[in-house]
């Protein structure tokens, strides 16, 4: 199985980060290795691009659904300059929990 391509391939690795593990995470990573004929370090920073994807993505989905929100409050009238950014950021807040 080939493994996908980062960014990361082609830059100096000069940052060396130890991870303490359990044995059973350790023995599915060494499995994985295998598996994929690479190494454990390439298996973790798969992981790890694949993660900080996810995260930044969610990010990116919660900021607009937040604009959207801010958008739909001005759409029924509601001046958030006169309303206090500050109200519009607790409702905000508020909405963002439930």
């Amino acid at each position: 199985m080939k493994r996908k391509k980062h960014t990361d391939d082609r830059e100096h690795k000069d940052i060396t980060c130890a991870v303490r593990l359990p044995q059973s995470l350790y023995n599915a990573l060494s499995d994985a290795a295998k598996i994929t004929n690479s190494s454990l370090s390439d298996i973790m920073r798969d992981a790890i691009v694949e993660k900080v994807e996810t995260i930044r993505e969610q990010e990116i989905a919660r900021r607009l659904k937040k604009e959207q929100i801010r958008a739909q409050i001005e759409k029924l009238g509601v001046d958030p300059k006169k309303a206090g950014g500050g109200d519009i950021d607790a409702l905000l807040s508020l909405l963002e929990a439930s």
